[in-house]
Parts: C-alpha cells; sequence; structure tokens
C-alpha cells in the first residue's frame, strides 16, 4: 500500500496552486478580484499553508478584510508544513549564498513542494525558487494563464 500524498485533491483535472501571503494580501485589500473569480477555481485548487494564514491574521483589519479572509479560507486547502523538505530548501538557500530569504519563507515552500504552481510577488523569493518545483508564477503571470483559459 502507497503513502497517500501530504495534499488532499478533491477534483485531480485543476492544477495546484499555492498562494503566497502577499498574493492573498493584495486579494484582501480588494485588488486582484480575478483571482477567485468562477474562471479561476474551474482550473485551479488554492492551496495555503499556516504561516501564510497566519500571515493573513496579522494584517487583517476591518469587516470588509475578515469577510474576504473567511472566503479565501473556504476555497483554499491548509497544507501541513513538511520540515524534511524545508531542512532540503534551508542547504538550497545557502548554496545560492541567500540572505534575503527568511525562515517562513522555507516553511512556506516546503508546503508548496507537490503542488504545480507557487505564486508570489516577492522576487527574492522567485529568485531562490528559480528552476525548482513548484513552477513559480507572479501573480501577472497566474492571471495570464487564468484569462487564456476563459
Amino acid at each position: 500500500m502507497s503513502t497517500p500524498p501530504a495534499r488532499i485533491l478533491t477534483d485531480l483535472k485543476r492544477r495546484t496552486v499555492f498562494l503566497d501571503s502577499n498574493v492573498l494580501l493584495q486579494f484582501l485589500k480588494g485588488k486582484l478580484d480575478w483571482l477567485f473569480s468562477s474562471a479561476a477555481l474551474d482550473r485551479f485548487n488554492y492551496a495555503i499553508n499556516p504561516i501564510v494564514l497566519q500571515e493573513l491574521l496579522l494584517h487583517g483589519h476591518g469587516s470588509e478584510f475578515i469577510n474576504r479572509l473567511t472566503s479565501l479560507r473556504r476555497l483554499t486547502e491548509l497544507l501541513p508544513i513538511d520540515p524534511r523538505q524545508a531542512e532540503a530548501l534551508l542547504q538550497h538557500a545557502r548554496e545560492l549564498r541567500n540572505r534575503t530569504v527568511h525562515s517562513n519563507d522555507l516553511l512556506i515552500l516546503s508546503s508548496a513542494a507537490d503542488c504545480d504552481y507557487f505564486v508570489s510577488d516577492d522576487w527574492a523569493l522567485l529568485a531562490v525558487g528559480h528552476g525548482m518545483r513548484p513552477k513559480f508564477l507572479s501573480s501577472v503571470e497566474l492571471e495570464q494563464l487564468v484569462e487564456a483559459k476563459a
């Protein structure tokens, strides 16, 4: 019997996209309305982890923010942190001599390892992930994928 994957997918036809907190904060502030559009949700499963959720909660204020956060949480899967993957990523960051990567970034990336895409607008983080799995995209690149299918 094989070990089940770390993530549970309800629909294997859709690609899984891990959303970084900087992208989700834009959504929660009323930008990136296309992110949870029917066109996007028809094409992608969205995932976050406890670190991203914590970062969102720390920036939250106002009823509209809380309402959007509640909706967002219903539309995303909460993935676990993978300590082994985080350790491997730490070694990769050391090899790159990248001092700009925070330990939370490594924990976020560890959860995203089984996803198809990692979406962030943090250019330092995108540089660390260049050439790694999952494929790293900016929010603009993800929007282009959503629009190409619509």
